[in-house]
């Protein structure tokens, strides 16, 4: 694990790895932290780094950029910490923060490939061959999707996020996010039986 510095604020960032368990309730760290207390926000943040990594890797698709948007995602929570009512769950306020983020870092590098060639690849987590080509295929398969789409279907599908939570998230109707997700899986499901047949050609012309 690597530590950051940004503004003065320390953040470990995990090298996507599970979160170890912590001590102490999750909601009583968020009552400390608002306060004011460093060491419960640091705590904070190592309880849910996991959570908003994987789900910047899954929008972002490529593992150094997830890395600084979990940067820019920490610093934002600790900046808004403050105005946060302690008693109100942190996941869908950070999810919220993290779509916010990657949503940002989506329309700079759109802006950054318009007057360049150059080819952003996503970068494999797994160690395994198979699971690398699982999770690269994913990502690929996940670049077909609009930008709402994605996020419908990183939350509902991939982080278990209720519909109701994932249209608060969003800000939108529970009926637009099942036509998302509808859409989405048609879509996932297209370009990843594309990629099948284009590999089983391969094999054939071989």
């Amino acid at each position: 694990m690597s530590e950051r510095i940004t503004g003065g604020l320390l953040v470990a960032m995990p090298e996507f790895e599970p979160a170890l368990p912590q001590p102490g309730a999750t909601d009583e760290l968020i009552a400390r932290a608002t306060a004011g207390d460093r060491p419960a926000f640091e705590l904070l943040v190592r309880r849910t780094q996991s959570l908003v990594l994987r789900t910047a890797l899954h929008l972002l698709g490529n593992r150094e950029d997830a890395r600084d948007a979990t940067q820019d995602v920490f610093i934002r929570m600790y900046n808004y910490l403050p105005g946060f009512n302690p008693e109100r769950p942190i996941e869908p306020w950070l999810y919220k923060i993290t779509l916010n983020v990657c949503r940002d870092m989506l329309r700079k590098r759109a802006r950054w490939h318009a007057g360049s060639a150059a080819e952003t690849r996503p970068v494999a987590v797994f160690p395994r061959p198979e699971a690398r080509e699982r999770h690269e295929l994913l990502i690929r398969a996940l670049d077909t999707l609009s930008e709402r789409e994605r996020a419908a279907i990183v939350l509902r599908d991939f982080e278990g996020v209720s519909t109701e939570e994932t249209a608060q998230i969003l800000n939108i109707r529970q009926v637009t996010v099942r036509t998302l997700i509808s859409r989405a899986r048609i879509k996932l499901k297209q370009a990843c039986d594309a990629h099948v047949r284009a590999e089983q050609g391969d094999h054939h012309d071989v």
